[in-house]
């Protein structure tokens, strides 16, 4: 089975935070990940938003980057958006 994962958990696994321990764990029961094509977009704006640091938003978008390289990417188009309205 594979687990679907979306922008905030891709972010929430590397900051410190409630969600933090949710995403961790399944994440690490279930390898097989998945998730939207926009996801990763949607997770680098997140980045941005969360630190004026480069340094730290750098790292964090390696971070969120080598887990999206694992992610088995849906891609979206209008017929999966009229689906999912």
């Amino acid at each position: 089975m594979a687990i679907y994962v979306d922008a905030s958990a891709l972010v929430a696994r590397h900051i410190e935070g409630p969600a933090r321990a949710v995403a961790r764990t399944a994440m690490a029961v279930d390898r097989d990940w998945c998730a939207s094509a926009l996801a990763l977009t949607e997770a680098l704006v997140l980045v941005d938003r969360l630190t004026d640091e480069a340094v730290l938003r750098e790292d964090l978008e390696d971070l969120v980057r080598l887990d999206w390289d694992r992610c088995h990417v849906v891609p979206v188009d209008q017929p999966c958006l009229d689906r999912a309205a």
